[in-house]
């Protein structure tokens, strides 16, 4: 089985235009962060890299009432904002 020339060209081409497309989909999802009320929000991941803290601590941090959080769909988010409040309070 052989493919023509042009056919093959035309195929590829097809093939680097949806490859451009999901980079650029890719793209525009990474740009997007979590806002709230034009506020930025971090998640949990976000949190303990930015504290240098493992998950359990920033449970911690939430329990004891230290760290504001809210729960969005199951999931803890933290806004900036706050989380600058509590670093200037706690953290040496």
């Amino acid at each position: 089985m052989s493919i023509e020339k042009e056919h093959f060209e035309a195929f590829m081409e097809r093939i680097l235009d949806r490859l451009d497309s999901i980079d650029t989909k890719i793209g525009d999802l990474s740009q997007k962060h979590n806002i709230v009320n034009g506020k930025n929000l971090l998640d949990n991941q976000d949190m303990c890299f930015l504290l240098k803290v493992n998950k359990r601590t920033l449970q911690r941090y939430r329990m004891t009432g230290n760290l504001p959080y809210i729960r969005i769909m199951g999931k803890n988010y933290y806004m900036v904002d706050q989380v600058h409040e509590f670093i200037r309070k706690h953290i040496r």
